[in-house]
C-alpha cells in the first residue's frame, strides 16, 4: 500500500472511530508547514495539542521482496511522531435536508503530521467544510503528463494548492517529493462515504514522474452504540 493510500486509510479510520469527537482547529496557513524544517515544537505552538499522538522508534531498515512504489514509505532508523487533529461537526447530523451542504450533514476536518527525528517529513489533510474544503476536480487529472508536467502546472491545473506532501523516508525516493490531493466526505442521507485522491511524484527538477489516483464510494460502517457521556473511544492505527 503506497503512502497516500495509507494516509487516506488512516484518515478514514480516524473519522469513523471519532464519530462526534475531536476539537475544532484551523488548518495551517499556506507555507506554515515546511518539510524538513518544521519541528514537533513548532507544530504544537501552531496547532496546539493533537487529538491523537503516536510515537514509533525504528532500529533497523525493513527489507522488501521486490520493487517498491515510489509512494511507499521506506522507514529508516529513528523516531517517528505522528500528530492527528480531528474535528467532526455533528450539530446538523440528525437533519436530513438537501438544503444543508448539498445533503451532507457531517462536515469533517482532519490533519495528520509525521515527523522523523523531530522534523516534518509528511503532512496530509482532508476537509469537507466549505471554508477550507480540500475538494478538487478529478476530471483535471487527465491533463497531467508524466515526464512533462511540472509541479507548478499541476497546481494550476487543479486550481488549488495540494492538501498534502511528503519527502523521504515517507516516500521511497531519496530525492524529490510527492504532492497529494485528498477529499473524503460522509453522505449521511445515502449512507455512503465518497473518497477521492491524487498522488503525484515530482523529481528533483519538479517534473512529474509518477502518479496514482482513485475515486470510490462505499457504504458507511455501522456505528456502535453511543458510549457513556464524556467517554470518546478512538483508535488510530500506526503507519508502517
Amino acid at each position: 500500500m503506497f503512502q497516500v493510500r495509507a494516509f487516506a486509510a488512516v484518515l478514514l479510520a480516524s473519522l469513523v472511530a471519532a464519530c462526534g469527537a475531536g476539537r475544532n482547529f484551523a488548518m495551517p496557513a499556506d507555507g506554515a508547514l515546511k518539510l524538513g524544517v518544521t519541528t514537533t515544537s513548532d507544530a504544537l505552538s501552531l496547532l496546539g495539542a493533537p487529538y491523537q499522538k503516536n510515537q514509533e522508534t525504528v532500529t533497523s531498515v525493513a527489507t522488501t521482496g521486490g520493487p517498491v512504489s515510489v509512494f511507499s514509505p521506506i522507514k529508516q532508523p529513528g523516531t517517528y511522531d505522528r500528530f492527528t487533529y480531528i474535528f467532526l461537526d455533528t450539530s446538523r447530523q440528525g437533519v436530513i435536508s438537501g438544503a444543508l451542504a448539498g445533503g451532507r450533514q457531517r462536515p469533517e476536518r482532519v490533519l495528520q503530521l509525521v515527523f522523523w527525528n523531530g522534523k516534518l517529513v509528511s503532512y496530509g489533510s482532508n476537509s469537507s467544510f466549505e471554508n477550507d474544503s480540500t475538494n478538487f476536480d478529478e476530471n483535471r487529472i487527465a491533463q497531467i503528463e508524466r515526464g512533462r508536467t511540472r509541479g507548478a502546472e499541476v497546481v494550476q491545473m487543479m486550481g488549488k494548492l495540494p492538501s498534502g506532501t511528503a519527502i523521504y523516508p515517507m516516500i521511497a525516493a531519496p530525492e524529490g517529493r510527492t504532492i497529494t490531493y485528498n477529499f473524503s466526505e460522509a453522505d449521511l442521507p445515502n449512507n455512503e462515504r465518497h473518497r477521492k485522491f491524487l498522488a503525484v511524484y515530482l523529481d528533483r527538477d519538479d517534473v512529474v514522474r509518477d502518479m496514482q489516483s482513485e475515486n470510490t464510494t462505499n457504504p458507511l460502517p455501522i456505528q456502535p452504540a453511543a458510549p457513556a457521556p464524556g467517554v470518546v473511544p478512538i483508535f488510530v492505527p500506526r503507519g508502517k
